[in-house]
């Protein structure tokens, strides 16, 4: 059998091809070129109105194209493309190698998303092949300017070879072994260098995300009897076709489209360039590309059934950047369409799980039916590797990003709950260099957002910058369990410092939406800017960022405190879409500080969880809560601790500071109440109950520890008084009673002889101990026989616990 290749055919599908043997000579290609050192790629198209030979005497049916047949070099990897001149459009192929023609398979446009200009197919893996037929059908419309490329991946790299080897070890091993709940590892990785990716290929930067929340699984719809060395070859040849321009056949990408990709020895690949480092934007999932971390197995999975490996390497490259970018398996998220190639408009909000099929978002069979059902067991072995580890990780949040022709900064604060007084170390990574601050500044907010975290969890770096574009990625460096946290990566500009701000608030009443935040922009000084707010698409209002906020002067000293706005716009009652951007000053990119998705119908109740604070014996939890639509009246808060509803209080106490905030609502809605616990750690969460029924939002949880204080104290003498009886004198006080006295149990040689109250007046502990006063000394008499004794004095712990020896002393009588 000789070595075969197709040209790709331009012809209206309305026309059936005529059939014409095999040329006596074969033809030459119609390109050739080197996509990257050992990469061979091959581009074949015919001109209009050419009629093709045909591999074999058959009539080609109606509304059928059918193309022709050159030798050629091996190849593994081809991709078919069209003009957009027709629709419907399904693409069938079988390809020649060692073992002869293949089975025919079926294709149609490929993952990721279109040019308006041209439709591809994805990357379409064959085992090693030498000759390839194609048919294209139109439902409508006419097939035009139809192109293939074909791909030689050459040879592998010599580092690969090493590496791939110990990393299936570990990927084997991996699956064996439980984590510790609160810690991960970095998974073993083949990168770009191991693999072989020419980086000459990449035709320009990839963008990033402020925050990745969920994760794409995906097949290449290829071939499943690879054998393990092949493997490498595969992804260099997907990714020669993702970077070939849409003119020459390719689907001119930045990069491979995946994030990462998974062999069906379940190795894992670095795909598109940064993607474990930094939050990178792939394209596999149109519409939902900007938010969503992409992952595809080299394999098709519709029939086929993945193995323990593939699962394994699917958890482990999912549990890491679930565990760096704090988002939880089993559970949901929503996000908003971006259109494209997605089966739900732009503007749609749809709620997936944290990791779901690429079926979920587009009219696609990805990734197979089989890999589809088995997506549970890759959520429950992600949720196993980091959902603890995210728990344990540090709590922190990029505020705000400013910049200026010649530096970008950031803002933001960070603590770590294993030591949650301990400033962390924030790495602003611009351009790859490293560029660590500690975030020491007082944040007076965090404290009180977070009782027992203390202020000193503030940040903000200023980093000198040439004009231009730059990738700036933040890093909290964790301590104790955990691991580091990215807070997203931002491609940033320096040429006009951009506006920055934040939508604290969109709240619904029954007819109307209350919008507040602040915004500001450093090249306006302490000046006001302005906000536009957009309803459903329309601007709507202006406001201006004037109102008072300390804590934003507090976080930006030189802008000043006057860059709050507050305003409440009537609608109709339904769903809306509010968007907020702040004006440029003097003039520029008008920035969004965040859109909502917001139903009028019933007013979501609002609150604030200010404290939890912890006694000896129980946890005290204050705030306020308040409903529209329950007028001036008060609502409930449900109270949970350790996950278990404790408690139901009304919050109807005076908060005069609400009532002036929400004058419509008066000032009866602040919430005290203590709620006895036993001492140790405790996580407590408070809920305000919607009026009339609704949905009950959080207002916010607090881990907090119950400890009782042990009482201090010192026996100073001990004297005989008489021939029967000893004088013991000292001091005892306990924190926990504040100013009052303590009792002190005196034992004779063992056994309790008797009580005192330290409640005399030591002036020297009430100096040493302002805070308990000066009434805490003691001294009493004991009858004891005479002869050799052992005293011992102990103070009573208030309410309860632990009572400490203070001293012991031996004394002789009579």
């Amino acid at each position: 059998m000789g070595k075969w290749l197709i040209a790709l055919l331009t012809a209206a599908v309305s026309l059936p091809l005529a059939v014409a043997p095999p040329p006596a000579a074969p033809s030459a290609p119609a390109a050739t070129d080197s996509g990257g050192e050992g990469i061979q790629v091959t581009e074949l198209a015919l001109e209009d109105g050419e009629v093709p030979s045909a591999p074999s005497a058959r009539q080609a049916p109606a509304g059928e194209a059918e193309s022709a047949v050159w030798s050629t070099t091996p190849f593994t990897v081809l991709g078919i493309s069209w003009a957009d001149t027709a629709s419907d459009v399904t693409v069938r192929f079988r390809a020649h190698g060692a073992s002869g023609w293949s089975a025919w398979r079926t294709t149609e446009a490929g993952e990721g998303e279109m040019s308006g200009g041209r439709v591809n197919t994805d990357a379409l893996v064959v085992e090693e092949s030498d000759g390839l037929e194609v048919r294209l059908t139109a439902g409508e419309g006419e097939l035009r300017d139809v192109k293939t490329v074909i791909i030689d991946p050459g040879e592998d790299p010599a580092a690969l070879r090493q590496s791939a080897s110990e990393v299936g070890a570990t990927v084997r091993n991996a699956a064996l072994v439980t984590p510790a709940a609160s810690s991960i590892g970095r998974p073993a990785i083949i990168t770009r260098a191991q693999w072989g990716a020419d980086e000459s290929l990449r035709g320009c930067a990839s963008d990033h995300t402020t925050s990745l929340v969920a994760a794409a699984v995906h097949h290449t719809d290829s071939v499943n009897t690879y054998s393990a060395d092949a493997a490498a070859g595969i992804i260099r040849g997907i990714y020669a076709y993702h970077t070939r321009s849409e003119a020459a056949g390719g689907r001119g990408w930045c990069d491979i489209g995946y994030n990462a990709l998974v062999d069906r020895f379940g190795r894992v690949y670095e795909g598109r360039l940064g993607s474990f480092d930094e939050s990178v934007v792939g394209v596999h999932t149109g519409g939902f590309n900007s938010r969503t971390f992409g992952v595809s197995v080299v394999g098709n999975y519709v029939s086929t059934v993945p193995s323990a490996e593939v699962l394994e390497g699917v958890s482990q490259a999912i549990a890491w950047k679930f565990a760096t970018e704090r988002i939880l398996a089993n559970t949901s998220v929503s996000m908003v369409s971006g259109g494209g190639a997605s089966k739900y408009p732009e503007g749609t909000t749809v709620t997936f799980p944290t990791i779901y099929g690429h079926r979920d978002a587009q009219f696609t069979s990805c990734p197979g039916e089989q890999l589809y059902a088995r997506l549970g067991l890759i959520r429950n072995r992600v949720a196993e590797l980091a959902n603890e580890v995210v728990h344990a990780s540090p709590a922190a949040s990029w505020e705000a990003t400013r910049t200026t022709a010649a530096a970008i900064g950031v803002v933001g604060w960070a603590f770590d709950p294993s030591e949650p007084t301990r400033s962390l170390v924030v790495d602003a990574v611009v351009d790859g260099a490293s560029h660590p601050v500690l975030a020491d500044r007082s944040r007076p907010d965090v404290a009180n957002a977070y009782p027992g975290a203390g202020a000193a969890h503030g940040f903000s770096v200023d980093v000198p910058v040439s004009p231009g574009r730059h990738t700036v990625c933040l890093w909290v460096r964790n301590v104790g369990p955990g691991v580091d946290q990215l807070l997203g990566c931002r491609d940033v500009t320096a040429v006009n410092a951009a506006p920055v701000g934040f939508v604290d608030q969109v709240v619904a009443t029954p007819s109307s939406i209350r919008v507040a935040g602040w915004a500001l922009d450093t090249d306006a000084g302490t000046a006001p800017v302005d906000v536009h707010v957009y309803v459903n698409g329309a601007h709507l209002a202006t406001a201006r960022a004037d109102g008072s906020r300390p804590d934003i002067g507090a976080a930006y000293p030189a802008a000043g405190a006057a860059h709050g706005f507050s305003l409440e716009l009537p609608v109709a009652a339904g769903a809306h879409r509010v968007c907020v951007y702040a004006i440029n000053a003097p003039a520029g990119a008008n920035p969004s500080l965040g859109c909502r998705d917001v139903t009028v119908v019933n007013a979501t109740p609002v609150g604030f969880l200010d404290r939890v604070t912890a006694t000896p014996s129980s946890v005290r939890v204050a705030g306020w809560a308040l409903d529209a639509d329950a007028g001036t009246g008060p609502v409930d808060v449900h109270v949970y601790v350790d996950g278990r509803h404790l408690s139901t209080a009304r919050a109807d106490a005076s908060r005069p500071d609400i009532g002036r905030a929400y004058p419509a609502a008066g000032a009866a809605h602040g919430f005290d109440l203590e709620l006895p616990v036993a001492a140790g750690a405790h996580r407590v969460c408070v809920y305000v109950i919607n009026t009339p029924t609704g949905y009950n939002p959080s207002l916010g949880c607090r881990d907090v520890t119950v400890v009782n204080a042990a009482p201090v104290g010192f026996l100073d003498q001990v004297v005989a008084a008489s021939p029967s009886s000893v004088r013991v004198s000292g001091w005892a006080l306990d924190t926990d009673a504040g100013t009052a006295p303590v009792d002190v149990h005196v034992y004779v040689d063992g056994g309790y002889a008797g009580t005192v109250r330290a409640d005399a007046a030591r002036p020297d502990i009430g100096a040493a101990y302002p805070a308990a006063g000066a009434a805490h000394g003691f001294s009493g008499e004991l009858t004891v026989v005479a002869g050799a004794h052992r005293v011992c004095a102990y103070a009573i712990n208030t309410p309860a616990g632990y009572n400490p020896a203070i001293g012991c002393r031996d004394v002789a009588v009579g």
